[in-house]
């Protein structure tokens, strides 16, 4: 059986080890759900300001300031009234943009989306219309449209355009299109292919007096690194060891099960302890004694490992 103080001892830490991890999700919730609170806000100041902007019949301004509140806060109705504003400003294109990404965002109900598909079918018979469907995740540019996401629906007056594409690399491409009322084009560009640079002579090392002892120096970050996986799985036992002693002392301390689990991984837990910084320890040694340490001809000392009747000996 546990003794009764280090069974309270031990229960008490996993209690503070969850009210711990409450906090810390709670905190995470309340700071995200303020965020979205002040992007809620933010929409609905910008809303009220183009609805402004609109009773003054400053349509471009109140377009804008729909198209704002529509980033902070995306609903259907509010891209429906940017679309309502660049008709009444007489542009024409983007608001046939608008008015698609209206039906197609949803939620207007079935009167608003009538009428946005009503008025996106006067618009197209006197525009056309650009698809530009690749490479996904570039930008394009072209007319009205400033750096749009591919895949991307452009609607234009007719005549002729350079579409620019900026890629996710930096470089640009451009296309010239013609337009033409009613008309759908389709577009595509073709992502530059990576080429390295063309590769330059080896260089030859060269021995340094004094230089780092490369045997010492990966075995020490070996060491180092088992040391390190050694520790965090000490970790997650320890976290399991605590659950386990809960457990135990739910039943009254009388499963003797539970109990020799929880001794199980509380010796595992300490073992881990003991190789994890036992090996962190050999790592940072033999570090920096491969980093600094060499003989009185400038050539840094060898590492050897050695069979014993008891294993392997380590040996400079």
């Amino acid at each position: 059986m546990f003794p009764d103080a280090m069974s309270s001892r031990l229960k008490r830490g996993v209690k503070l080890w969850w009210l711990t991890l409450t906090m810390i999700a709670g905190l995470t919730l309340s700071l995200t759900g303020w965020a979205q609170q002040d992007n809620i806000d933010a929409a609905r100041a910008a809303e009220a300001s183009a609805r402004a902007e609109f009773r003054k019949k400053n349509y471009i301004e109140a377009a804008e300031g729909f198209a704002a509140a529509f980033k902070l806060d995306p609903k259907g109705n509010t891209k429906f009234n940017e679309a309502q504003a660049w008709r009444k400003a007489g542009m024409d294109g983007p608001a046939a943009d608008a008015f698609e990404e209206a039906v197609t965002f949803g939620g207007l109900g079935d009167t608003l989306e009538s009428r946005a598909n009503e008025a996106l079918t006067e618009l197209r018979a006197k525009l056309g219309r650009l698809v530009v469907k690749e490479p996904v995740g570039a930008q394009v540019t072209v007319a009205h449209a400033d750096q749009r996401v591919i895949p991307a629906r452009i609607h234009l007056e007719p005549g002729e355009y350079d579409v620019v594409v900026r890629f996710e690399n930096g470089k640009t491409e451009t296309q010239t299109v013609t337009m033409v009322a009613g008309e759908t084009r389709d577009l595509a560009f073709e992502a530059p292919l990576e080429f390295d640079a063309e590769p330059g002579p080896v260089p030859v090392p060269k021995t340094t007096e004094g230089g780092p002892n490369t045997g010492l120096v990966i075995a020490g970050w070996t060491c180092a690194g088992l040391g390190a996986g050694a520790l965090i799985a000490m970790g997650a036992l320890g976290g399991l060891t605590l659950s386990k002693v809960s457990q135990y002392d739910d039943t009254g301390n009388t499963d003797p099960e539970l109990f020799d689990e929880a001794t199980t991984l509380k010796t595992t837990t300490n073992v881990l302890v003991g190789v994890g910084g036992g090996l962190a320890a050999l790592g940072a040694t033999l570090l920096i004694i491969g980093y600094v340490a060499t003989d009185d001809g400038g050539e840094a000392e060898s590492l050897y490992f050695e069979p014993t009747a008891d294993g392997f000996r380590l040996r400079f």
